[in-house]
């Protein structure tokens, strides 16, 4: 890639990033942007055509990157106390990201989060009605510990962490998620 065209993307992430951290995405306009950026309205325009088509970008770029730092998707209901202790390692490896969440709409996130998960679950060969499941209690379980995160600061490391991925894989199990030999709600097609 040009290595202007990588410069030129920087400089507009980092602007909006800039301007996320002091208004929501809402009051944010084309013009404030690109001056932030040093770049002008059109050069904006030839890499999103709205400011919403950035949001939307970076949104699926930081679910990619939080699934991709997840070792195994599946642990979700294979082993869900590993699944939370991984899911928020990898949100803390994300969490500059992570601003994006909580200054953008979280009805859009959370809808990109369902369908990247429903997709894994579909690719994954999970029963239909299981993979919609699992990405609703996969977005439950992220918004829970984005909120944790950015409310409370915990590091990966920090016990109380440890105390809530036990708490999950009860909860998993209490509702039949997981059973005897990682039986339960969801089984995988033959």
């Amino acid at each position: 890639m040009d290595l202007r065209v990588i410069k030129t993307e920087r400089a507009i992430r980092n602007a909006f990033y800039q301007l996320l951290c002091q208004k929501p995405v809402e009051k944010i306009t084309i013009r404030e942007l690109a001056d932030l950026a040093e770049i002008n309205k059109s050069t904006f325009y030839a890499h999103y055509p709205t400011i919403y088509d950035l949001v939307d970008t970076l949104a699926q770029e930081t679910i990619d990157e939080l699934i991709a730092h997840l070792d195994n998707v599946d642990m979700l209901t294979d082993d869900p106390r590993q699944f939370v202790l991984a899911l928020y390692r990898s949100m803390d490896i994300c969490r500059s990201d992570l601003i994006l969440i909580r200054n953008v709409s979280s009805k859009v996130f959370t809808q990109k989060l369902r369908e990247s998960l429903a997709a894994h679950y579909q690719v994954s060969d999970t029963l239909t009605q299981e993979y919609a499941f699992m990405g609703t209690l996969g977005i439950f379980l992220f918004s829970g510990l984005a909120g944790v995160q950015h409310e409370l600061g915990w590091s990966a490391d920090d016990p109380n962490i440890t105390a809530l991925a036990d708490f999950v894989e009860a909860g998993v199990q209490g509702i039949g998620l997981k059973g005897e030999n990682g039986a339960g709600l969801f089984v995988k097609k033959p």
